[in-house]
């Protein structure tokens, strides 16, 4: 794939525009589009995954909008609800910067702050061209921007957004790493989005465990439950074996262990060691009598399948899960589903799960 305008740490143009890596993504939530984040210095770029017009920049991305996204070392993007994605409200958020070290800003190395939940207008009309560290500098609060996060003295990373638009899930971490996390603590807190402000943090109470790492928070389509990551504290959670899936109500509560951590008994394979990580939930929410009923899917490495190119690595593949809350709030979950057709020597992550329409064939008469 090819993007003009995509660049390497000090601004120069990134050879012919080929992207290096589709690492951490996300669709957008018209289903058209998919923003991911590039390789090393881990800038955002939007591309089209339509059949006719793949790898096209989305029109509604403008240069500055282009720009703001070409900084380095951002995280995993994500995005509102589709009711907050139309001309005028198109913000994608995401975490920036380190949590140590110097970055370059087009003119100077200087230190970096722990990183930050970052706001990013991808309709902004400043810059408009090729810029320095500087100019960009001067488009905080018109091309992007930063959530205030009082009372939380830790670094943000990987930003899940409330449907409703009203609340940012994020982990609190002191091992903020390029854009993703590495060796330390971590635990879920929620901040107001505030139109753009934020506001004071609060831990998310289940999620907040100082035993536990919470990490890879997700909202369902709802905003009723989270999804996430939980491994000891102080290991590193950076494609962790010993990572297991929980869900627990979005203001809080106890968490639920996903049954479908575990494979089948007659496979010998046991959880934790197998990968279990980074739960996505469907688009839609069903609701029968007094019970709702929902999915999930996350990857495990559980089948043995390495990787082609690195046969020392264990290859993840994706699950499918049920999980149903009835009346009385009670969290019921069930064994995982193999998704079928997916490569065996390639370790497939973070799935986008959205609503596709398919047109109807064109059945001659």
């Amino acid at each position: 794939m090819k993007l003009a305008g995509r660049k390497d740490q000090g601004g120069n143009p990134k050879g012919d525009g080929t992207v290096t890596c589709i690492g951490c993504h996300t669709a957008t939530p018209d289903g058209e589009h998919v923003a991911f984040v590039d390789h090393w210095p881990w800038s955002i770029a939007l591309a089209n995954v339509e059949k006719e017009t793949v790898g096209d920049v989305p029109p509604y991305l403008t240069p500055g909008g282009a720009e703001a996204l070409n900084q380095s070392w951002l995280g995993a993007p994500t995005f509102l609800s589709p009711a907050h994605f139309s001309a005028g409200d198109r913000l994608l958020l995401t975490s920036y910067g380190r949590s140590s070290g110097q970055v370059w800003d087009g003119q100077t190395w200087s230190d970096t702050p722990a990183s930050r939940l970052a706001w990013f207008n991808l309709e902004t009309p400043v810059p408009t061209g090729p810029v320095n560290g500087t100019q960009l500098a001067m488009a905080e609060g018109t091309a992007y921007g930063f959530l205030a996060r009082n009372g939380d003295p830790r670094g943000a990373m990987l930003p899940a957004w409330s449907h409703d638009g009203n609340t940012v899930l994020y982990v609190s971490t002191n091992a903020g790493k390029d854009g993703r996390l590495a060796t330390g603590s971590a635990d879920l807190y929620t901040v107001p989005f505030n139109n753009k402000a934020g506001g004071d943090a609060s831990p998310v109470p289940g999620a907040s465990d100082p035993a536990y790492c919470e990490y890879y928070p997700s909202y369902s389509p709802d905003d009723q439950l989270i999804a996430m990551n939980r491994t000891p504290d102080g290991q590193d959670m950076y494609y962790n074996p010993s990572s297991e899936v929980f869900v627990l109500p979005a203001k809080g509560g106890t968490p639920a262990r996903l049954a479908a951590n575990d494979p089948p008994a007659c496979t010998g394979v046991k959880s934790p060691g197998i990968h279990n990580s980074w739960a996505k939930w469907s688009p839609e929410v069903t609701t029968a009598g007094d019970r709702t009923y929902y999915w999930v899917i996350f990857s495990s490495s559980r089948d043995g399948y390495t990787i082609q190119k690195l046969p020392q690595k264990k290859a993840s593949q994706l699950y499918v899960a049920g999980v149903v809350v009835t009346s009385a709030g009670e969290i019921l979950t069930y064994p995982g589903i193999y998704v079928w057709n997916q490569a065996k020597d390639t370790s497939n992550h973070t799935p986008a799960w959205e609503v596709i329409e398919i047109p109807p064939a064109d059945v001659p008469k």
